[in-house]
């Protein structure tokens, strides 16, 4: 809960430019797979981890584009690495001019996530 209106005006600001946002494009533009299908078939254990690292590509007046590196790995307890994936997508967005940096920072930093891993999702 804020506790002013100043903390109240900056996070209503950051929510209304979240809400203007309007993905225009996403594009795959880097993929790279390795698989160890014997290992894996052995492997009774397996951790898997994912990682997605967005940061702005340019900002301007009323646009914006991100970079996104997307890593899926799945390790085995006995025998290490089973499957490495990783995907690169850029992504455009249009939004309520004038676009604060400072916002599309914090947005690739933290809500650019749940756009792009529906895609990651498919592409597997």
């Amino acid at each position: 809960m804020p506790t002013n209106k100043r903390q109240a005006a900056k996070r209503g600001d950051y929510t209304d430019f979240v809400r203007s946002l309007q993905l225009i494009t996403i594009a795959l533009t880097k993929s790279d797979v390795r698989i160890n299908r014997k290992r894996y078939f052995k492997e009774k254990e397996c951790e898997i981890t994912a990682a997605v690292v967005s940061k702005p590509a340019g900002v301007s007046k009323n646009h914006f584009d991100l970079k996104s590196k997307l890593d899926v790995k799945l390790v085995g307890k006995a025998s290490g690495p089973l499957f490495e994936l990783s995907a690169d997508y850029e992504l455009h967005f249009h939004g309520k001019s004038p676009i604060d940096r400072k916002f599309v920072e914090r947005f690739a930093e933290s809500d650019a996530r749940l756009i792009i891993w529906p895609y990651l999702r498919e592409y597997v």
